[in-house]
């Protein structure tokens, strides 16, 4: 396969991008000096995604490879605002890798492919339960009982009676057993 290299949005005459996930700067008149093309150097956000540095003038932006090559190389009809790498590893910027996507369709993929985990039950940043208390919850849970009964048991873990009703009849922490 042949790589294709066309110009990049908004800077025209300075800057192509490849099909393959590659960019280069034009060579061109800087001044009176005579400018080299050259391919630049890229570096990866703190996510992952390789990021690369283009100027020109008064302008000096950082942007995602991967959707300079969408924007170019990937055709997109329903206008979908998110590109997504098929195969999830977020280097790989090869057009063919590359898809248009609803935010919606994106969060299904990563989950689908394990890239982002189910912020559930104790995964949960919020939850006041760890799997072990919710555990212990189902252990000793006894149906009106003023010891180990719903009231008694949200007191001790500091969750509200429903929270305790939900976890002993596996409504919610349904992935503890």
């Amino acid at each position: 396969m042949k790589e294709i290299w066309k110009e990049i949005e908004g800077f025209y005459g300075y800057y192509l991008i490849s099909n393959f996930g590659r960019v280069k700067s034009t060579g061109g008149w800087c001044g009176t000096a005579k400018r080299k093309e050259k391919i630049r150097s890229t570096s990866l956000t703190k996510d992952g995604y390789v990021k690369v540095r283009l100027n020109k003038k008064d302008k000096d932006k950082t942007v995602r490879i991967h959707q300079l090559v969408a924007e170019a190389f990937v055709p997109n009809p329903n206008k979908k605002d998110t590109v997504n790498h098929i195969d999830g590893n977020k280097q790989n910027n090869h057009y063919t890798n590359l898809e248009w996507v609803d935010r919606s369709e994106q969060m299904y993929h990563a989950y689908r492919l394990n890239l982002k985990n189910s912020q559930t039950g104790a995964n949960n940043k919020n939850s006041k339960l760890t799997d072990d208390d919710v555990r212990e919850i189902r252990k000793k849970y006894v149906r009106q009982s003023k010891e180990f009964g719903t009231v008694a048991l949200a007191r001790k873990y500091g969750v509200t009676n429903r929270v305790i009703g939900l976890i002993v009849n596996f409504k919610s922490y349904k992935n503890v057993k």
